[in-house]
């Protein structure tokens, strides 16, 4: 699967009340303040994927379309920990059992028609490698995934990328300020 080379991650706005220092030695207890608004991106290589992924089984009666839920689901499961290494993460996120009717019924004959049940396991993974993406999707599916419903692609530390947008962002501010204060005449406390 091909992605673009950066992820963009933050758009920090970092706001600074900066107080000025007197401009004169009389005006010793007022105090004055420069406001600005800065803001920085800062942009990272995901080196996660994370995928949700769902198994779907049909039958005539409940316990059939359970027991064909379970049997895809533990198929779907076990290949899944096969591919996804530590510190890739799978788990179970949801199980619905229910009952499916047909509503496109002719005006006066009575109530919907019961079809059978649906049982549908939710599964959600985080691989360190997502790069292999598209390999894991063909693969879940092999193993009987009815439908992959969403693919996310994120940096793990979004800590590191979240600091660096906000030192870029009080650099900025401060570059503001002090361009303030130089053409008011004063000082930055």
């Amino acid at each position: 699967m091909k992605k673009n080379g950066l992820l963009p991650f933050v758009g920090m706005t970092l706001m600074l009340w900066l107080l000025a220092m007197p401009a004169r030695a009389d005006e010793g207890s007022q105090r004055r303040t420069i406001r600005v608004t800065a803001s920085a991106t800062s942009r990272g290589t995901p080196d996660r994927v994370a995928l949700s992924v769902s198994v779907v089984a049909r039958g005539h009666a409940a316990k059939e379309a359970a027991e064909a839920g379970a049997k895809a689901g533990k198929a779907v499961l076990d290949r899944l920990r096969e591919l996804v290494p530590s510190p890739g993460e799978v788990k179970t996120v949801g199980y619905d059992l229910a009952a499916e009717y047909d509503y496109n019924r002719p005006a006066g004959e009575g109530r919907p028609r019961l079809l059978g049940y649906v049982a549908t396991h939710r599964f959600h993974v985080v691989s360190a490698k997502p790069e292999a993406a598209g390999e894991l999707m063909d693969a879940v599916v092999a193993a009987g995934a009815a439908q992959v419903d969403s693919v996310t692609f994120f940096v793990a530390d979004e800590d590191a990328l979240r600091g660096a947008a906000l030192e870029e962002a009080g650099r900025k501010a401060r570059a503001q300020a002090e361009a303030i204060a130089r053409g008011l005449g004063v000082g930055l406390g």
